[in-house]
């Protein structure tokens, strides 16, 4: 995707209204065996598991940053993907399509997306934080790039972009891209 390269990419948080009586307490009179809540964590996943679930949560992303960037941008990034992303990557995302959208920049023909290959990201130092890392192949396709007065500036050659997600678990226990790195490449690293 033309306006994606080489870009660095909270949920929403559900509040609870605790109330309580006013009145005066009863101390129990016999024992009494507390109830201990264990607040809730990230879960215990294996690591096919784990995998499997970054591999899940970056295509629903994926899915929404595709229909954005077909769109031509937009004034905010949609809430629904705030559900896959956070900061910092949701801010630059958000701030990247809002540019995109007025920049006036448009497709000439009908953009195609794909993920040609999909791997786990290892053999390199991971951000601070990261609890998986997953490495994608991109093919953009189909689609020239045309300025606000109508001037060619992308042709409608394939792109391939190989792009780093980092992942980790937001305050609401979901597992999140806090990192979306990606450059143009010739061919797909990932074997």
């Amino acid at each position: 995707m033309p306006k994606l390269i080489s870009t660095c990419l909270a949920g929403l948080l559900t509040a609870a209204l605790l109330t309580g009586c006013t009145g005066p307490v009863a101390l129990p009179t016999s024992p009494v065996t507390p109830i201990v809540s264990t607040p809730a964590g990230p879960p215990s996943l294996s690591d096919d598991d784990l995998y499997a679930l970054a591999v899940s949560q970056y295509k629903k992303l994926y899915a929404i940053i595709t229909d954005v960037d077909r769109h031509g941008g937009a004034t905010v990034f949609p809430d629904a993907s705030r559900q896959f992303m956070m900061d910092p990557a949701w801010a630059e995302y958000d701030r990247l399509y809002r540019e995109f959208l007025l920049s006036g920049d448009s497709y000439v023909g009908a953009p195609r997306y794909s993920i040609t290959a999909i791997a786990i990201l290892d053999g390199e130092q991971l951000a601070d934080n990261t609890i998986i890392a997953i490495q994608t192949c991109e093919l953009f396709e189909g689609a020239a790039m045309a300025d606000h007065d109508g001037n060619i500036v992308q042709d409608d050659s394939p792109i391939t972009q190989h792009l780093k997600a980092y992942l980790k678990y937001d305050s609401d226990n979901k597992l999140k891209v806090f990192i979306l790195n990606g450059e143009r490449v010739d061919t797909c690293p990932i074997n």
